[in-house]
């Protein structure tokens, strides 16, 4: 996929293209908000800006050419993310633009965290196949 390719959701109004540095506050600023929800398992803390894009994670920004309306990404280890603005969520978007990375990057296996109170995120990776595997516990002390 070159610089400037897009791939369309079935809508033809939304597609992914690849991220650059001009959607990097973007992406941080969406995933601070996500962060802040408190629904978030793998991200505790937001890393400074500079090295939260110093990684070998793939993001697609969904766009529909003029606004950005959120972005998929895959990490190294097979891990994808799905991140939307609040307007867009629970409309099949996120689950189509999913789907797509993982068209993109096919492998044998992929992996979501999910928090277990995000029944849109859960709903979502059922959707494409995903099932659940394990728990994950937590314990926030004072120290």
């Amino acid at each position: 996929m070159t610089e400037n390719s897009k791939i369309f959701l079935k809508n033809k109004i939304y597609f992914l293209r690849e991220s650059n540095k001009d959607d990097h506050q973007f992406i941080y600023n969406l995933t601070n908000e996500f962060i802040k929800s408190n629904l978030s398992v793998t991200y505790l803390t937001l890393e400074p800006f500079e090295k939260f894009f110093n990684n070998k994670t793939k993001r697609f920004m969904i766009t529909d050419g003029i606004n950005l309306i959120g972005f998929v990404q895959i990490l190294e280890n097979n891990e994808v993310g799905y991140f939307l603005d609040k307007e867009f969520q629970n409309k099949g978007i996120g689950t189509e633009a999913v789907e797509l990375l993982m068209n993109i990057f096919p492998r044998k296996r992929y992996f979501a965290t999910i928090h277990n109170n995000n029944e849109s995120s859960k709903k979502l990776v059922k959707k494409l196949g995903f099932f659940p595997k394990a728990t994950i516990y937590e314990k926030i002390t004072d120290s």
